[in-house]
């Protein structure tokens, strides 16, 4: 559920107008106060490390650049329609990670809003996913990633909801209903049998044999699963597939159109594995072309 806050991280040194316009779109739908943030980095590190200056010329400095930067966020949340908004901006000195997920975890932030052009080269994305790596497997919350297709139409009409019948499917496909309610989107729901790992593999079953077994209880999971849950007038899809999960998402996506993949995070690896190997998750946020809705599963949202 959406109901204290959500949190938009702002580099104001290139702000995107699109953070804000997003911001407002979801804070009117989902009635909630709008925290901005723009970390700046340490200064002394960058300016002072090998010159000795005056401790109150150093404090001067700070001052200054925290305030200059303070009044550019500022103007740049006030440069939109705010009428009616709650919201509050707000100026940290550190790493741009660690100080967003401190202000998540301090201010109970319900979701952390991130906007950024497509990237395309393999070195570029990898300098993409130090932040947004870091904060999609170590957030509190949910983290929504729009992408280049959604930056300026500020909707979602269909949504992709990747599960595997956990309760964290569960938490996931409920917070889902609500966005879809808000936005007026149908949901599809793809469950894919994961047949690119040992774990697919019996002694006891031929391997066709075992995936029409499998796929058969894909479907009555789907019916369990939906009979759990209150649908109202949502209208929702099933879907099943096989193969190497992340691709099939992906796959899967771009055959429905989709507008927003959600996708659960189980932070599990480290960064340097899921370079080489890549988890399922991670694979999605890097490669997908519509905007994806991470989730972890380590709080209850």
């Amino acid at each position: 559920m959406i109901k204290n806050s959500i949190l938009v991280p702002i580099d104001i040194s290139s702000p995107l107008k699109y953070s804000p316009l997003w911001a407002i779109e979801l804070a009117k739908k989902f009635d909630v106060p709008i925290h901005f943030l723009s970390v700046i980095k340490p200064i002394q590190s960058e300016t002072l490390t090998h010159t000795f200056v005056p401790q109150n010329i150093y404090h001067n400095v700070h001052t200054r650049i925290v305030l200059e930067t303070k009044q550019k966020l500022d103007d740049l949340v006030n440069s939109f329609n705010m009428k009616g908004l709650k919201y509050k901006t707000e100026v940290k000195e550190g790493i741009p990670f660690f100080e967003i997920l401190r202000a998540s975890i301090r201010e109970k932030s319900d979701l952390i809003l991130l906007t950024n052009r497509g990237i395309t080269k393999k070195i570029a994305r990898h300098i993409l996913g130090m932040t947004s790596y870091k904060l999609v497997q170590n957030a509190p919350c949910p983290v929504l990633s729009i992408r280049d297709q959604q930056m300026e139409r500020y909707c979602f009409k269909k949504i992709l909801v990747a599960i595997d019948f956990s309760d964290h499917s569960k938490r996931t496909f409920r917070f889902m209903l609500e966005f879809a309610h808000h936005f007026g989107s149908t949901i599809t729901l793809l469950n894919v049998i994961d047949t690119e790992t040992g774990r697919f593999l019996d002694g006891q079953l031929e391997k066709t044999d075992l995936l029409d077994r499998l796929l058969a209880k894909s479907k009555d999971d789907f019916s369990h699963f939906l009979s759990e849950e209150k649908l109202s007038d949502i209208e929702i899809y099933t879907q099943d597939s096989h193969g190497k999960p992340a691709e099939e998402i992906l796959k899967y996506a771009e055959k429905l159109g989709a507008d927003l993949i959600a996708v659960g995070s189980h932070g599990r690896t480290s960064y340097l594995m899921d370079l080489l190997l890549g988890n399922t998750s991670y694979y999605v946020v890097r490669h997908a072309k519509s905007s994806i809705l991470s989730f972890r599963p380590s709080r209850t949202f």
